[in-house]
């Protein structure tokens, strides 16, 4: 196993995650702030969500350049 996959399923295991997973798959619509992360790490929730869940999810960027690192990050991660 590689270690970009197995960092990839750490995250999806996490309890962070499966915290946002519970919020997220909940009635009720979900509004959540990914804040105090460094560098990629909110690519790899992002990722680590996008795997575990069915649903759609809106990702909001402070700018154009920041969505377009994630969007860039997302690309090489997934």
């Amino acid at each position: 196993m590689d270690n970009l996959k197995e960092l990839l399923e750490r995250y999806e295991r996490s309890e962070q995650s499966q915290s946002i997973l519970q919020g997220l798959n909940s009635d009720k619509p979900s509004r959540i702030l990914l804040s105090g992360m460094i560098g990629a790490q909110d690519c790899f929730v992002l990722s680590a969500i996008f795997n575990k869940s069915s649903h759609s999810h809106l990702y909001i960027a402070s700018d154009k350049e920041e969505a377009a690192y994630v969007q860039n990050t997302l690309d090489n991660i997934a």
